[in-house]
C-alpha cells in the first residue's frame, strides 16, 4: 500500500508498483535517490528482519531534488502479529535550507565580531603595558576589566561557531594528554573577580595526584567555564 503523497513525490501510480518484486523497480529507485544503493539496502534488511527500526536522510535527484527524512518500523496487530514494514518519506528540504542559512548567518557575524575584539584587546594590552603613558590604581583595574570582557566575548564567538559545527556534524576533537588540575585551576582563576565582586567564595578541592587525561583541553575548558558562569550567575 502507498498514498497519494507518495506517488506524487516519487512520480509513480500506485498500481504500476503494487503486487510488484522489489527488483523489478530497481531502475525507477535508481533514478529517484542519489544513492540508490544504500537505500536499497535498507529495504532489504527491513525485509529480512522483522523488528528493523531506523531514520536517517536522503538525498533525492528525481523526478525533482530534494532532502528527505526516511523513518522505518515493523507494523504489528494487537496480538504482536508481524504485519509488515512501515517506511515514512518527509521532506525537509526547507528546514536543511534553514539550518546551513543559520550555520553561514552564524559564521559571518562571528568573523565580523572577531575584527574588533581582536582591536579591542590589542589596544588593553598596549595601555596595560604603559606605551601610552603610566597608569594608576584605578584605570589599571578599568582597562583590565575591558581586557577580561573582551576575552569572554572572544569565547562566546568560538561557543556560537561550535554550536553550528556541532549541528553540522563537523567539530573536530583535538584529543591530548590534559592535566586537569591546571585547567580547573585555571578557569577558575578568571572568575576570582566576577566572584568576589558578588562575595561568593570559590573554593578548590582538586587531589594532588590526578592523573593525566585524554581530552579536547579547549573543549573541557569551555565544560568548565559554563558550570561555573551558571554557578555564579545563578547563586545569590
Amino acid at each position: 500500500w502507498v498514498n497519494r503523497a507518495f506517488e506524487r513525490v516519487f512520480a509513480v501510480k500506485a498500481k504500476g508498483i503494487l503486487g510488484r518484486p522489489f527488483n523489478e523497480l530497481l531502475p525507477h529507485f535508481s533514478r529517484v535517490f542519489l544513492d540508490p544503493s544504500g537505500i536499497q539496502a535498507r529495504f532489504e534488511e527491513a525485509a529480512r528482519d522483522g523488528n528493523f527500526q531506523y531514520r536517517e536522510t536522503a538525498r533525492q535527484a528525481w523526478p525533482q531534488r530534494r532532502d528527505l527524512e526516511i523513518f522505518a518500523a515493523p507494523v504489528r496487530n494487537s496480538r504482536r502479529e508481524l504485519l509488515g514494514q512501515l517506511f515514512v518519506f518527509r521532506d525537509v528540504t526547507h528546514e536543511r535550507e534553514v539550518e546551513r542559512m543559520k550555520s553561514e548567518f552564524v559564521s559571518l557575524v562571528s568573523h565580523e565580531l572577531r575584527t574588533p575584539l581582536t582591536s579591542i584587546a590589542g589596544y588593553a594590552d598596549m595601555l596595560l603595558e604603559g606605551d601610552a603613558g603610566e597608569l594608576n590604581q584605578d584605570q589599571t583595574e578599568f582597562v583590565q576589566i575591558i581586557r577580561r570582557n573582551s576575552e569572554r566575548l572572544t569565547a562566546l564567538v568560538t561557543e556560537l561557531l561550535d554550536v553550528s559545527r556541532i549541528e553540522a556534524v563537523a567539530l573536530r576533537m583535538n584529543l591530548a594528554p590534559v592535566d586537569i588540575t591546571d585547567l580547573v585551576r585555571e578557569v577558575a582563576g578568571s572568575f576570582r573577580p566576577q566572584v568576589h565582586a558578588k562575595d561568593q567564595t570559590l573554593e578548590l578541592e582538586v587531589p594532588g595526584d590526578l592523573p593525566a587525561i585524554t581530552a579536547d583541553a579547549a573543549r573541557i575548558h569551555q565544560v568548565l567555564t559554563n558550570l561555573i558562569a551558571n554557578a555564579h550567575k545563578y547563586t545569590p
